[in-house]
């Protein structure tokens, strides 16, 4: 895959998935908590103090199933995050119930691959992709690919390189990615590092950003595929429909690039997913465009007076909002690779 064509850039007018796969799929990102086993100096408290704990699993399974009954007979990806997931108890249970509700459906977890190589060797085949993300300050390089090697062969397998910004922490990730293409089968991806996670990078060197903007020659190209898999969320194509050019972009280029602006594009965030934040809530995407969808364990309540509160009640059904039709941005940027694969067109 290219690096992004500048003058392309400047006259498509679409955003659309390049995998078929992807186009039969709605995708729940579920940020399940925030208790981590790292603590990363760039990643911002929320995700990782440990002050948000995990889901009952009865709240799991019921809001799952009603996305699945709402959605179907479209497919569903389920994505769980944390806070590092692997450390929720019922992520298996969870995992095998929704496989036995539908043999279709799909999940896949972001992970730091900490856990140890008898617990991935345990549960691999209840996951269907996996994202692994590598740490410089905390990871450790030789169980890192240790856990690659050990998944890749039964689960879809996708590593993020968070590049640290000083010399140390950046070399480190380069040398660790120089071994991962080596491997075969594993797809990577140099991710700089955005302060509290917004809009603006943390400050790499000139030689830094050669090495991130020229990522896709250096090593994407060199990877070495024998075995074809399922891709549920992939690769996006920029397209000008009067004139049929186009050109297949990897997501995280158009951040590593400053390319990541569609306001005033009608986006199908909310239609081809749904995002649930640590706290509960939903929303079309993690960019919170549009309003609260509604929430996993509250309901809506009619206040009489044209708003709305909320309430825990255990066992009262999930309220959602699921949206039908695309909205208009009014972000200026894009900040994360989940929102970028969502269909977007120019108005």
């Amino acid at each position: 895959m290219e690096g992004i064509d500048k003058n392309l850039y400047k006259t498509y007018n679409k955003l659309v998935h390049e995998v078929p796969m992807a186009r039969k799929y709605v995708v729940v990102n579920w940020c399940m908590g925030n208790v981590c086993n790292y603590h990363c100096s760039y990643c911002p408290d929320i995700l990782h103090d440990g002050s948000i704990g995990w889901y009952d699993y009865e709240i799991v399974e019921r809001f799952c199933t009603k996305v699945y009954n709402h959605y179907k007979p479209r497919k569903i990806y389920y994505e769980f995050t944390g806070g590092e997931i692997t450390m929720w108890k019922d992520f298996p249970k969870i995992s095998k119930y929704l496989h036995d509700l539908d043999k279709k459906n799909a999940i896949g977890i972001i992970s730091n691959a900490s856990r140890t190589l008898r617990w991935w060797k345990e549960y691999k085949n209840l996951i269907d992709h996996v994202s692994l993300s590598f740490h410089a300050e905390e990871g450790d390089p030789n169980h890192f690919i240790e856990v690659v090697k050990e998944i890749k062969d039964t689960t879809k397998t996708h590593v993020n390189m968070m590049m640290h910004f000083n010399k140390i922490g950046f070399k480190k990730c380069i040398d660790l990615a120089d071994e991962i293409i080596k491997i075969g089968n594993v797809s990577i991806a140099l991710q700089p590092l955005l302060i509290e996670f917004q809009d603006t990078m943390y400050g790499y060197s000139e030689e830094q950003m050669r090495i991130i903007d020229n990522q896709t020659e250096l090593y994407e190209s060199k990877i070495e595929w024998t075995k074809e898999y399922p891709i549920y969320r992939g690769p996006m194509k920029m397209v000008e429909t009067k004139t049929k050019q186009e050109q297949v972009v990897a997501p995280h280029l158009f951040i590593a690039n400053k390319l990541n602006s569609w306001k005033g594009w009608k986006c199908s965030a909310g239609v081809e997913q749904i995002v649930v934040d640590v706290d509960g809530s939903v929303w079309r995407g993690w960019c919170k465009v549009g309003e609260l969808l509604g929430w996993v364990d509250k309901v809506k309540i009619d206040t009489g007076f044209g708003s709305h509160a909320t309430a825990t009640k255990p066992g009262l059904p999930v309220q959602i909002d699921f949206p039908k039709d695309p909205i208009i941005c009014d972000k200026d940027f894009c900040h994360c690779n989940f929102d970028i694969m969502s269909t977007k067109e120019k108005v």
